[in-house]
């Protein structure tokens, strides 16, 4: 079983949905493009980029991420742009 990826590759105690105060909705979505496919690959590739970032922002010389980062599951299917929204506003398409 693939092992679920989660924004910033953090450790369980700041990615847990319980305590977070903030979350990422990963949206694999190519149902509008007409040109070139391959939207629906950016959500995977941003969290896989995440665990590059630096947790420690100099700006505000904080851990943001301390306030925990949830990262939902990948909301993705075949379907109108409309369910899709429905989706995201309502639940993963499962």
């Amino acid at each position: 079983m693939k092992e679920k990826l989660n924004f910033g590759y953090l450790p369980e105690e700041f990615a847990g949905e319980e305590n977070a105060g903030v979350a990422i909705i990963p949206v694999a979505y190519d149902g509008t493009s007409t040109w070139m496919k391959g939207a629906d690959e950016g959500p995977t590739a941003i969290i896989e980029a995440s665990a590059n970032m630096e947790l420690y922002d100099i700006e505000t010389d904080s851990e943001v991420y301390k306030k925990g980062i949830f990262t939902e599951q990948v909301i993705a299917g075949d379907v109108s742009s409309t369910e899709m929204i429905a989706a995201v506003n309502f639940g993963a398409i499962r």
